[in-house]
């Protein structure tokens, strides 16, 4: 199994997911992804402990879909 950390919400600290990589990115289709949402400000995770809105950046990694937080 490859090692991963946590990545944890800019406003409140707390866990949002477990990355696979030091860009701390997700997997769109992996099966415990968080659900990444997408408006008119671009992709998003809602933080499950305070609601706040991240922003994430969708890039291609090994062929595959993948998001990090922007910024």
């Amino acid at each position: 199994m490859l090692p991963t950390h946590d990545v944890h919400c800019p406003s409140c600290d707390k866990f949002l997911y477990s990355a696979l990589s030091l860009e701390d990115v997700v997997q769109a289709d992996a099966p415990a992804a968080p659900r990444i949402e997408t408006d008119e400000q671009g992709n998003f995770l809602r933080c499950p402990h305070c609601r706040a809105r991240v922003a994430m950046t969708a890039l291609e990694s090994a062929g595959r879909r993948v998001f990090r937080p922007a910024g």
